[in-house]
């Protein structure tokens, strides 16, 4: 471990609901990486979303304080933006103290934080009703991390958009390949950072994922994973004994799973790329996410409700020799991830003051 502190991989994709892991025993899914991942870490069975919608979440990640403390009260937009509904540049986040503790630091894929632009012609531009959800981040509101490849909220989930590095607004990245696969390829990278490139060979590492998928839309998911489920029926895959079909109506459950089961694959590839470097033993390793999806029970899609299928998250963490694997109950919030993490990296001395989240390592 350079300078003798681990280095930590987060990965949270959107939407991924507590149930939706194979080894729970609740949604039928197909999740062999993530099952075998939680045979090797510790898995929180009452980790919640402190508000189970996007940009509150990531908010309330980064700087460990709850929305009334971070000014991040609901999703960033072109409708919000006025209340100053965003993450602010002067607010220290736990990548601001691993960048000042001498890390090398990637951020992958969606974030969600930024007020839009009025450059908005660059970005998603607005959709149907005219708000623009879309934004760029500039480096100086970064928050330390070093290896940027990102984007503000844009669900084109085959066709999305990047800002690598010190890219201005009008010099994004158009892929044309599932966000998800592309953005492991990159991460991938990261980790293995063979040409000296991507990160530090000589500092440990931070490398934050935050994948799209399995947000909606959701019929924007590779074929391959769709054809696992076979002919399963919608009534066949909800299980659930509140899930009401009709109101609204559910037609997306298939889909649904076979995305958390791509999203499964990947993450898969990551874990693989941490053995094949020599990594495991000195990186702590953390799947989770910011919000559930409802997915017809209580007669609902989405989140953002106190719900046992939008409220909880999925948690595991993984550090060989140093958390020991099984399960526990306790009940983690959001804005605990901050300190907990902070704390258990060796630099917890350094959690800022006004943090309102409590260390849990």
């Amino acid at each position: 471990m350079p300078g003798g502190r681990p280095n930590l991989v987060f990965v949270f994709p959107d939407e991924f609901r507590q149930q939706a892991m194979g080894f729970m025993g609740q949604d039928p899914v197909l999740t062999p990486n993530l099952d075998r991942f939680a045979s090797e870490g510790l898995v929180l069975t009452d980790a919640v979303s402190s508000r189970p919608v996007c940009s509150p979440y990531r908010a309330m990640l980064l700087s460990g304080k709850y929305p009334h403390g971070n000014g991040v009260l609901t999703n960033c937009n072109s409708e919000t933006v006025k209340y100053e509904n965003y993450l602010k540049e002067t607010e220290r986040c736990i990548s601001d103290v691993l960048h000042d503790c001498g890390y090398s630091q990637g951020y992958i894929g969606k974030l969600h934080l930024d007020p839009p632009s009025e450059q908005h012609e660059f970005t998603e531009g607005p959709r149907g009703n005219g708000v623009v959800w879309d934004s760029y981040t500039t480096p100086e509101r970064r928050h330390g991390f070093d290896f940027w490849h990102s984007y503000g909220c844009c669900d084109w989930h085959f066709k999305p958009h990047y800002w690598h590095g010190d890219a201005r607004i009008d010099q994004r990245i158009d892929i044309e390949e599932w966000s998800v696969k592309h953005e492991t390829d990159i991460g991938i990278e990261f980790i293995r950072n063979q040409d000296g490139k991507q990160r530090d060979p000589n500092k440990p590492f931070s490398l934050m994922m935050s994948f799209n998928p399995p947000h909606p839309p959701f019929d924007q998911v590779p074929i391959e994973y769709v054809e696992m489920y076979g002919d399963k029926t919608n009534e066949e895959l909800l299980n659930r004994g509140n899930v009401d079909f009709d109101s609204p109506p559910v037609q997306h459950a298939k889909n649904y799973f076979a995305a958390v089961t791509g999203v499964d694959e990947q993450f898969g590839r990551i874990l693989q790329t941490l053995k094949d470097e020599g990594l495991e033993e000195d990186t702590i390793v953390v799947f989770t996410s910011d919000h559930g999806e409802m997915m017809g029970s209580h007669g609902r899609l989405g989140k953002s409700v106190w719900y046992e299928e939008s409220f909880p998250v999925p948690f595991i963490i993984r550090w060989p020799g140093h958390i020991q694997p099984g399960e526990d109950n306790l009940m983690l919030g959001t804005p605990d991830l901050m300190p907990s993490l902070l704390s258990l990296m060796g630099v917890g001395d350094q959690i800022p003051e006004g943090v309102e989240g409590s260390d849990h390592s």
